[in-house]
């Protein structure tokens, strides 16, 4: 067993199944212990169960500590099981079950992972698309998500890729609102919108997205309207990173031979996100670093909502910068992870007319 895991091993494959079906499945568990946890604590665990030939892995974050349904003493957890676990699971337990308890049992494992697959690509999460800017580099009146890229307004893009995977779209709008705003409400009328008055900054388009998040939403996903080249398959690999990781913000990273003025992705010996740090601000040793950030984030909801709240605009350009939120999440002992995207290309964004066409060369090859 790893170091620092937590061993919980059921006798009977019909507890676990129990278990399985009523929390295991939404990622939730109470574990019976006199062990003092403390809430947001993360911690490894493996879980054996009669028949299975191996040890299922997963990562926990302790939700609360207090009594289990027959009082006895213990902690919640919000876990995940690790890729591999997941992956025995989903093709063997409706099999198992099948052997065990006939069709009528299987059928309903067939069914939980169904509605599974269904639920974990828009599992309660939000994305927020920062659309408010003018594009000044882009020489014209246009607002800059709405010029056209491969026969559409490349916000169209960006927002047919997150619609697979988020429950929620919230469009933060600010200069030429009005075309935006038409634009998408007439093609995608489920979007929501967001009105960031003054151009403050990354944080500031966040600030004024946060007041209309909606209440059942967990993630927030947040990302540029001006990424037409990201994939959908992109968004669900961060999805599943986030849960995989526990984390409470996951950064989408990726490596360039020249990252020029793109802020670093420090890390710690141990691979651990350690910071942000802006172009800038680097020293010689920092600008060395090649794995950049994208300026994609995969927010746990709560902890958006009280980083925004922090952020400060006592700088140059007296704006909220949203990249002061992985500072604020290692104050406060929160889990930061970065996901490395080895397409860089896929993650460019559009600044200027000739950027425009090399994207939309791509987008007409694909």
């Amino acid at each position: 067993m790893e170091e620092n895991s937590v061993k919980i091993e059921y006798r009977k494959f019909a507890s676990f199944l129990k278990d399985y079906i009523r929390n295991m499945s939404r990622g939730e568990l109470f574990l019976i212990s006199d062990e003092n946890r403390k809430a947001g604590e993360i911690f490894n665990f493996v879980i054996q169960v009669p028949g299975f030939e191996k040890l299922l892995k997963a990562s926990g974050k302790v939700r609360y500590c207090g009594s289990g349904e027959n009082g006895e003493k213990g902690f919640g957890i919000d876990f995940a099981f690790d890729g591999e676990s997941e992956k025995f699971l989903s093709e063997n337990l409706r099999n198992i079950v099948l052997d065990k308890y006939g069709e009528t049992w299987g059928a309903k494992i067939s069914t939980l992972f169904d509605c599974r697959k269904e639920s974990d690509k828009k599992m309660n999460i939000e994305a927020v698309i920062l659309a408010a800017g003018k594009g000044t580099r882009m020489k014209s009146d246009l607002p800059k998500v709405m010029h056209n890229v491969a026969g559409k307004p490349m916000v169209a893009w960006i927002i047919e890729a997150l619609k697979p995977v988020c429950g929620t779209l919230n469009v933060v709008t600010g200069h030429g609102r009005e075309i935006v705003e038409e634009f998408i409400g007439k093609n995608f009328p489920d979007v929501k919108f967001s009105l960031q008055e003054v151009q403050n900054g990354t944080g500031g388009a966040v600030k004024a997205a946060v007041p209309n998040l909606s209440e059942k939403t967990g993630a927030v996903l947040i990302c540029a309207g001006d990424t037409p080249l990201i994939k959908t398959e992109t968004f669900e690999e961060v999805i599943k990173f986030f849960g995989e990781t526990a984390s409470d913000l996951v950064i989408v990273s990726t490596v360039l031979d020249d990252a020029g003025s793109y802020g670093r992705i420090e890390r710690t010996g141990n691979g651990d996100v350690a910071g942000i740090v802006e172009f800038l601000d680097a020293d010689e040793s920092q600008r060395e670093i090649k794995e950049i950030n994208s300026g994609i984030y995969l927010v746990e909801k709560n902890f958006l909502v009280e980083a925004v709240s922090k952020l400060e605009n006592n700088n140059a350009k007296n704006e909220y910068y949203l990249t002061d939120i992985v500072k604020i999440a290692i104050d406060m002992h929160k889990k930061v992870s970065a996901y490395v995207e080895k397409d860089s290309f896929s993650l460019s964004g559009i600044n200027d007319q000739e950027q425009l066409k090399e994207v939309e060369k791509v987008l007409l090859e694909r």
